[in-house]
């Protein structure tokens, strides 16, 4: 092969790979879009999760700088389990919670904010079935104002204010 030839098909390569990369990123930028109108339009339900008997239980301290945009589906899955345990939400609640992010490399953090979102994003845009997506949406919200109250209770042992934002 001739050097002008290699250097035709490195740069051909080349541009490949960056057009690639900018369809990934616009598509990532897409969907981070999405997911901030997902997460606008949810109402706030402050009673999603009883911040006040879980001060009765003493729990602050088991959340201590929970963060749900920063989090390992292990320390998510440990969060619901204790929930779970205390009558503070439900079964299908904690599974929710603790498969979220599965697919990520163990240990590695990620946004469960964003992962719900995602998820309600994709059942709205219509690629599963309207009884699936009905069920689906709703505990999907539930789980984001779950993540939302024990982000508040944890960083200041209070109930989370109607007027909260994300």
């Amino acid at each position: 092969m001739s050097t002008g030839s290699v250097v035709a098909w490195a740069t051909a390569l080349s541009t490949r790979v960056f057009e690639r990369k900018t369809a990934d990123t616009q598509k990532a930028n897409l969907q981070e879009i999405k997911n901030k109108q997902v997460l606008n339009n949810i109402p706030r339900d402050p009673t999603a999760l009883d911040t006040a008997q879980m001060q009765k239980d003493k729990l602050q301290s088991q959340f201590q700088g929970f963060d749900p945009k920063s989090v390992t589906p292990d320390q998510l899955t440990k969060y619901s389990n204790i929930l779970k345990e205390h009558g503070l939400i439900s079964t299908s609640t904690a599974g929710l919670l603790a498969t979220a992010g599965t697919k990520n490399k163990a240990g590695e953090k990620f946004n469960a904010l964003d992962y719900f979102a995602t998820q309600i994003s994709t059942l709205q845009s219509g690629s599963s079935s309207d009884q699936f997506s009905n069920h689906m949406i709703p505990e999907y919200k539930r789980a984001i104002n779950v993540l939302l109250n024990l982000q508040q209770f944890a960083s200041s042992g209070a109930s989370m204010s109607v007027d909260t934002k994300v």
